[in-house]
């Protein structure tokens, strides 16, 4: 009674199932499964990269605040001091990068 309709499903079954369809699902299958399986993966990754980048940002503002409480806090005869400092800290490092590579090359030992 069923052998008729069984026939008909195995020969549409047998049409249906070519090479092109099956790399078509196998493929469509290993992305599901790719998907699933990474997908924590990214939620995890995301979730750090959020909170350290919050972090970072948190540490940064709190930095800064500090070093603006600090700055006036100072009396003005110490704020001339340190301005005095920063100058050299900025001045030292331009000097020791441009100046010098010109006099080792005018002495012509570089």
């Amino acid at each position: 009674m069923f052998d008729k309709t069984r026939k008909k499903i195995k020969n549409k079954a047998k049409s249906m199932w070519n090479i092109d369809t099956i790399v078509d699902v196998a493929v469509d299958v290993l992305l599901v499964i790719f998907d699933v399986i990474y997908s924590p993966v990214l939620i995890i990754v995301r979730m750090i990269r959020h909170f350290f980048s919050e972090y970072i940002i948190d540490t940064l503002k709190n930095n800064i605040k500090k070093v603006i409480h600090w700055w006036m806090e100072l009396t003005p005869e110490r704020k001339v001091i340190v301005k005095n400092r920063i100058k050299l800290a900025i001045l030292i490092p331009i000097f020791l990068l441009t100046a010098v590579p010109v006099m080792l090359i005018k002495l012509g030992i570089v």
